[in-house]
């Protein structure tokens, strides 16, 4: 395609859920932008896919939980606007069979929480596929991008046999051979917050990245971020913690 000067305001590469919104943001203030992606929509080569996600408002960092209500609210506009429910299951509610047993002078001299276990897994529902049983493993070994598409077998990874002896061990009635293997992958800082910020030297080229496993509940407001330093608008929050120059008394070969 010959390029043409003036033919796009901005040219989002990426259409995960972030790159999605930012180009959704820069159309609603009637930009000219053109999303790239590498893969077949939908696929599963990114850090999130499947059918099923979770959002929430409870954050232990202030900025994050400032911007979970303009969140909820462009949900709720996409609903509107799209005809789909989006939103499906709220807050599960379990009623107290004595009152007051789960009060704070009953209830809160106990552990909370205590991690001994020497992996993090976990399950999800498992709507693409009727009959079977999600079964996640979080923190896994870290991954080449470039070769996740490299045929191996289900024995080789270490991820999956970590898996298959919890799945032996705690879920007996499951068969521990999986039956179908996918990757999410997580691009990690070195503190677990995102970068959004525009590129130390051209200025022009904005750069949201590191969701660090946690970027799906936030995407409404990333994409609104990523448009307004794509356009040169005053962000609508706090960018401090998500700033590149944090990261600057490290090596690039850290980062």
């Amino acid at each position: 395609m010959t390029a043409q000067k003036g033919l796009w305001d901005a040219i989002v590469i990426g259409a995960g859920i972030q790159g999605c919104f930012t180009a959704y943001h820069l159309a609603k203030h009637s930009k000219k932008v053109l999303l790239l992606e590498q893969f077949f929509l939908p696929h599963s080569r990114g850090s999130s896919h499947g059918q099923s996600r979770i959002i929430r408002k409870a954050y232990p960092e202030d900025f994050y939980t400032r911007m979970m209500d303009e969140c909820y609210q462009t949900w709720a506009q996409l609903e509107h606007e799209t005809g789909a429910q989006l939103h499906r299951i709220n807050v599960c509610y379990y009623r107290e069979k004595v009152p007051g047993s789960y009060s704070v002078s009953q209830a809160f001299p106990c552990i909370l929480s205590l991690d001994l276990a020497p992996h993090h897994i976990y399950g999800l529902p498992a709507s693409e596929y009727p009959g079977l049983m999600k079964v996640c493993y979080h923190h896994g070994d870290s991954v080449d991008p470039e070769e996740r598409d490299c045929p191996t077998t289900f024995s080789d990874i270490q991820d999956v046999q970590i898996l298959r002896h919890f799945v032996r061990d705690h879920l007996p009635g499951l068969r521990p051979e999986p039956d179908i293997m996918e990757r999410c992958m997580y691009t990690n800082t070195p503190d677990k917050h995102f970068i959004l910020d525009c590129h130390p030297k051209y200025d022009n080229i904005v750069i949201g990245a590191g969701f660090s496993g946690h970027g799906f509940k936030l995407a409404p407001v990333v994409g609104k971020i990523l448009y307004e330093l794509s356009m040169k608008v005053a962000p609508s929050y706090d960018l401090a913690p998500f700033r590149m120059s944090r990261f600057s008394t490290l090596s690039k070969a850290h980062l």
